[in-house]
Parts: C-alpha cells; structure tokens; sequence
C-alpha cells in the first residue's frame, strides 16, 4: 500500500490578506518617504547647525581677536607704566642717598653745634671768673685809689710832694710831700 502523495497544498492568500499587504507596503512606502523628508530634514537642519556653528565661531574668534588686541594695547601700557616705575624708583633711589648724606652732615653739624654750645659755656664759665677776679681787682684798686686819696689828703696838708705821697701811700707810709702832686698817677706809675 502505497500511500498516494498528495500534492501540496497551496496556501490561499485572502482578499483581506492583500488589502493587508496593500496597505502595508502603502504605509512602507509613506516611511521611506518620511523618512526620506526627514533625512532632507535632518540634513538641512545639519546644514543650518553648521552655518550657525560657522558663524558663532567667527564671531568668537572675531570677540578672541579683539580680546588679543586689547591685551596687547594693555601689556603696551603696562610695559610703558614699569619703565616709568623704575625711573621713579632710581629717582626715590638718588634722593634717599641724597638724604642719607644730608642726614649725616647734619648730625656732623649738631655735633660741632654741641661742642661750640661746650667752649661757650667754658668761656661764659671763665668769663664769668674773670669779671669775678676784675670785680675784687676792681674793689682792691677802689681801696688803693681811696688809700692813695687819704695820703693824698694827709700829704697836702703836710707838705709833702706828690710823688713822694704817692709811694707811701702805696707802701702804706707816710711821709711829706710838695704841693701840687698827683698821688693817683704817680703812685700808680711807682708801685713797683
């Protein structure tokens, strides 16, 4: 026995089932369409992103430029302030030197001052010794002179001469002059 082949059965394809396949392969085709404009899409876009980028870029790098330049003018001026710094340091420099030497002559000065300020007060000091010593000088010869005016006076009216009178009255004697003399400057000029 023999079994009887059959012949295969070939699958039905339902009207539903193309309607199916229809809309399907419709819908494939509206993707691939979208997708095809969102593709133009994306790309456009793509395209306007990198003019956009482009252009911020350049506006960057034109903002970068003039950053530079102004660095630039600034360094300029920074390096013109620092030339100008060290003259004045140099100058504050010569003045403090300067002003060093000023402070030592002055300190030199003050001390001369101090030593004239010293020989003055040992001259006032001796000075003032000696108008001391002249004053007893000065009252000596006030007793001399008024000694010699008392023998003077005792010699006139002994008769005595004036140079005569002058010497003992110097010597603390007496003894007679002539009329006339003059005891002070004779017995001055005698003392020996």
């Amino acid at each position: 026995m023999a079994e009887e082949k059959r012949p295969a059965a070939r699958p039905r394809i339902s009207n539903e089932l193309i309607g199916m396949l229809a809309i399907g392969v419709a819908l494939a085709g509206l993707i691939l369409a979208t997708s095809n404009d969102l593709r133009a899409d994306v790309r456009y876009q793509i395209a306007e992103l990198r003019t956009e980028m482009h252009s911020a870029i350049e506006r960057l790098d034109d903002r970068l430029r003039a950053v530079e330049n102004r660095l630039r003018t600034v360094e300029i001026r920074l390096g013109k302030v620092e030339i100008r710094l060290d003259g004045v340091e140099i100058r504050l420099n010569k003045v403090e030197t300067r002003l060093g030497k000023v402070e030592t002559r002055l300190d030199k000065v003050e001390t001369r001052l101090g030593k004239v300020e010293t020989r003055l007060d040992k001259v006032e000091t001796r000075l003032g010794k000696v108008e001391t010593h002249l004053g007893k000088v000065d009252t000596r010869l006030g007793k001399v002179e008024t000694r010699l005016g008392m023998a003077d006076a005792q010699g006139a009216s002994a008769g005595q001469p004036a140079d005569a009178r002058g010497r003992t009255a110097a010597l603390g004697m007496e003894q007679p002059g002539g009329p006339g003399a003059d005891m002070r400057t004779d017995g001055i000029r005698a003392l020996p």
